[in-house]
């Protein structure tokens, strides 16, 4: 046995003693000189697999310089594997804080991966030449989109009145517009504010039911909204956000002065939705947390939400993300969930696309950190859509996206949920993005 230790530990000796001495070697002006000849000349004739295979080698072996690390970022931005490429430009900056080179490429690597806030940090690091150069300076408005949604809903055979039932309401949709237009600002270089106008109007089949008589009628819902995102980044991949979204909803109703003398009218209500979010990026993951709060009318819901994306080749051309919301809904006790799943592809050089899918009672809720909400009468419980993603140039881009949904229209009153009739629903939005 005590011959066996020590066999053992003179082996472990040598290995730490060889570790050392190469390691010693490896920090040699010797060293230094065969990586920076090796990875040159691989840089020269661009076998850029060739120069991160080597470069690894040499950082694990103890060896770090500037151009070691730029070389090897150049290598990773050349196979588009943006996200691998950020820490060596990062690391290249630690040696040299002033070059402009390793500023832009960090800058381009960031916006290829649509990590704005990123890269708008990187971009006020840089010269005032080089901003020029890029056309990157500061201005008030940084980015602008606008885009517009026709729905049409296909609803089951029905047919009104309802026999028997007591007093209450059901609401069949039939068609639905929505134009949007969304502001992005920069105060500062770690703080950013979106701001979104909205106009949604939808028309619906109404059916009322009083203690007078039923009244069946066609009419328009109209919304007009305005959502605020701020969101700050202490540190690199590192974002928090706060939102606010404010509805300011205009709906029919029937007003009985006597068995003889009715009217449709329009009564006004404000609805509103608070929240908080926090997400990490790193290589090829990311994830984020929400937490919020939705006061529509006189429902309350409390929604969290939990997400992880997947990005396997290091930039955008493949990645998929998956969210898990969880809402309660006063007076319920227990939590519901939504889940939701989306993919996208890079088809050619200037043209990407996704799909997505959302499962589950889709009613009082937000999506995309509050910029989206379904505040409608009906829920939905699932939608399904595809997109394809036109970009001409990297600071604009154009979309047309197609969707699919079903939902559930209940006669409600305070007594029964009755007569539930399903229906499908088909939109097409169509919309355009400019980075300033």
């Amino acid at each position: 046995m005590k011959i066996r230790f020590r066999i053992r530990y003179l082996i472990l000796l040598g290995v730490i003693i060889r570790g050392a001495v190469n390691t010693a070697e490896a920090q040699t002006p010797a060293g230094i000189f065969r990586a920076d000849a090796l990875t040159y000349r691989y840089y020269l004739e661009q076998k850029w697999d060739s120069l991160t295979h080597a470069g690894k080698t040499f950082i694990r072996d103890g060896i770090d310089f500037y151009y070691l690390r730029m070389r090897m970022g150049i290598a990773y931005y050349e196979k588009h594997k943006y996200s691998l490429a950020i820490p060596h430009f990062r690391k290249a900056l630690q040696f040299d804080p002033s070059s402009q080179v390793a500023l832009e490429y960090l800058y381009y690597s960031y916006l290829f991966l649509n990590r704005e806030m990123d890269a708008h940090l990187a971009g006020t690091d840089l010269s005032p030449e080089t901003q020029g150069r890029l056309g990157i300076q500061p201005r008030f408005i940084n980015g602008f989109s606008t885009d517009y949604t026709y729905r049409t809903f296909r609803p089951e055979p029905f047919s009104f009145p309802i026999p028997d039932a007591p007093e209450g309401k059901q609401q069949i949709p039939e068609q639905m517009h929505n134009l949007n237009l969304t502001f992005t600002q920069f105060a500062g270089k770690r703080v950013r504010l979106i701001h979104s106008f909205t106009n949604f109007k939808q028309q619906s089949t109404n059916y009322e039911k009083t203690s007078v008589r039923d009244y069946l009628f066609t009419s328009w819902l109209n919304q007009y909204q305005y959502y605020l995102n701020v969101s700050l980044q202490p540190l690199p991949g590192v974002t928090v956000s706060t939102w606010g979204h404010y509805i300011y909803l205009h709906y029919p109703y029937v007003y009985e002065k006597n068995s003889s003398r009715t009217q449709i009218l329009y009564a006004y209500q404000n609805d509103y939705l608070a929240g908080v979010s926090a997400s990490l990026t790193g290589r090829l993951i990311t994830m984020d947390y929400s937490y919020s709060q939705v006061w529509f009318g006189s429902i309350h819901t409390q929604q969290h939400t939990a997400g992880i994306g997947i990005y396997p080749l290091g930039n955008l051309n493949l990645y998929a993300t998956y969210n898990l919301n969880f809402l309660k809904q006063n007076p319920e006790r227990n939590f519901h969930s939504i889940q939701q799943i989306t993919t996208g592809l890079k088809i050619t050089s200037k043209c990407w696309s996704e799909i997505g899918l959302s499962e589950g009672k889709m009613y009082s809720f937000s999506d995309a950190t509050g910029y989206i909400v379904y505040n409608q009468e009906n829920p939905y419980t699932l939608l399904a859509y595809a997109t394809l993603y036109f970009l001409p140039s990297s600071r604009w881009s154009i979309y047309i996206k197609g969707s699919f949904l079903k939902g559930e229209s209940r006669f409600t009153s305070s007594q029964i949920i009755m007569n539930q009739i399903n229906f499908t629903s088909y939109s097409i939005t169509g919309g355009v993005s400019w980075k300033l």
